[in-house]
């Protein structure tokens, strides 16, 4: 599986796979894959309601208990998302599947099939709907109260490396990128293509502002490009990695930019500015994966196999944690509790939780 990675993601585009065929090929010992099985696209949701969480505003996290493993996934995790409920976590898999979970517990609550291998994962704000991003360049939108996937975004050229896909905070737009060089806006509730921008290079990761006003990309050129979601203007180009951005989250706070490259390090950004504030290093290989617990704390996976935990302002590692036999290769974290979930290489998703 490390292979089939490193060839997803390889610099040099003619060390790439040619197409998604011959991705679900290596996948599956040279044979294709089975088509999806209509009937588990229909999913049951159990009612689950919100409960009191034991977070504690200002905590340190330093001290972590041993991590809840779940397993289930046949293939790595490729991206995993808490609701904003902080209710369930969803992963998604290169097994083509997309599987749901609740996160005080573990316990499976639903598994269905996606069209292709998952790519990327997300739920909207409004916690009614989850969009998955597949090879193939085809993105899913399921209809969490009713099970169906409600419509499926089909204007991607054909995607083998990356599909992020994320929504906008204030709920209007879902954002889509592609290794076929292009980003695109969406409207979330007519399913509607409101725009297309082109690229000089495939996109790796996207990212709305806080506000909704700003879109971020990375892509393989080393280069993290700022758009205005309104017109699709370009503001800005923040050059400073010396290889591909993999991954970006803004500050709840709308100052700071963090960026992931497969240079192995982290980077901080003024969103004002557009200028480099700060770079962080100490992961020993490529930085998969960011998210910010708060405007003082960043979460980063990588494939050295570790999660990190670090002061923003300093750049201090709070906390490595160690479980994963893998790339770590997405995580989030719940605000309400401070629990990271983390999906790997090793085809586990792990729950980790501040003690």
């Amino acid at each position: 599986m490390g292979n089939i990675l490193d060839k997803l993601i390889a610099e040099a585009t003619n060390k790439r796979y040619k197409s998604a065929t011959d991705v679900l090929k290596d996948l599956n010992c040279g044979k294709l894959p089975p088509p999806p099985i209509p009937s588990l696209l229909k999913l049951s949701f159990p009612k689950i309601s919100l409960k009191d969480t034991n977070y504690v505003p200002g905590l340190h996290l330093y001290s972590w208990g041993k991590p809840q493993t779940i397993s289930g996934h046949l293939s790595s995790v490729s991206s995993v998302a808490i609701s904003p409920d902080n209710q369930m976590i969803a992963s998604g898999s290169f097994d083509r599947t997309i599987k749901l979970w609740k996160l005080s517990t573990g316990e499976l609550l639903d598994s269905f099939m996606a069209s292709n291998i998952v790519l990327s994962i997300a739920f909207n704000p409004q916690n009614n709907i989850l969009a998955i991003g597949n090879v193939g360049g085809i993105i899913n939108i399921c209809d969490l109260a009713t099970g169906t996937i409600s419509c499926s975004l089909f204007r991607h050229s054909n995607s083998i490396v990356s599909m992020p896909v994320v929504f906008s905070p204030n709920g209007d737009f879902i954002a889509s990128g592609s290794d076929d060089r292009t980003i695109k806006i969406w409207h979330q509730e007519t399913c509607q293509l409101l725009y297309s921008i082109k690229n000089s290079r495939g996109i790796n990761v996207v990212a709305f502002s806080p506000d909704s006003k700003i879109l971020a990309s990375g892509s393989s050129n080393n280069a993290i490009k700022i758009w205005e979601v309104e017109t699709g203007n370009l503001i800005d180009k923040l050059i400073g990695h010396s290889r591909g951005i993999n991954t970006i989250a803004f500050s709840p706070d709308d100052k700071v930019l963090v960026s992931g490259s497969s240079d192995k390090t982290i980077k901080l950004w003024s969103v004002e500015t557009g200028k480099l504030i700060k770079t962080i290093t100490g992961h020993s290989d490529l930085v998969r994966s960011v998210t910010c617990l708060d405007k003082k704390t960043i979460i980063s996976g990588s494939a050295d196999k570790t999660i990190k935990i670090w002061q923003m302002e300093t750049g201090e590692v709070i906390n490595t944690l160690k479980g994963h036999s893998k790339d770590v290769n997405s995580v989030a974290i719940s605000g309400y509790d401070n629990t990271i979930v983390s999906g790997s290489s090793d085809n586990t998703v792990k729950i980790w939780r501040c003690e």
